[in-house]
């Protein structure tokens, strides 16, 4: 008989991640919680784009934040119309929302 305990692995709860999700929609696309191990993909509500699009759980606890904002995401411009540069929400890397010049021709 082994008396070494195994370690307790806990599920994140997604609740509190983001403060005004509306009622009835969950933080994340996986649900109303994420296996230690696995990663929450952040969900805003249309027209606003997550400071962190992704999150992992590990026993319990969310990383590299335990919750994120949701911004207003900036439109973008279609293919062929852009004759100078524009400002576009930069959310290509995680925690790092602000803005970048971009021309999408």
């Amino acid at each position: 008989v082994n008396d070494k305990a195994l370690p307790h692995v806990h599920p994140c709860a997604t609740a509190g991640l983001y403060s005004d999700a509306a009622e009835g929609q969950y933080p994340c696309k996986e649900g109303a919680s994420v296996s230690s191990g696995r990663s929450c993909t952040a969900q805003c509500p249309e027209g606003f784009i997550p400071d962190y699009p992704k999150l992992s759980c590990f026993d319990g606890l969310f990383r590299p934040v335990s919750s994120f904002s949701c911004i207003k995401a900036w439109p973008t411009i279609a293919k062929g119309l852009c004759k100078a540069p524009v400002l576009t929400t930069a959310n290509e890397v995680p925690g790092q929302a602000g803005c970048q010049k971009a021309c999408f021709d």
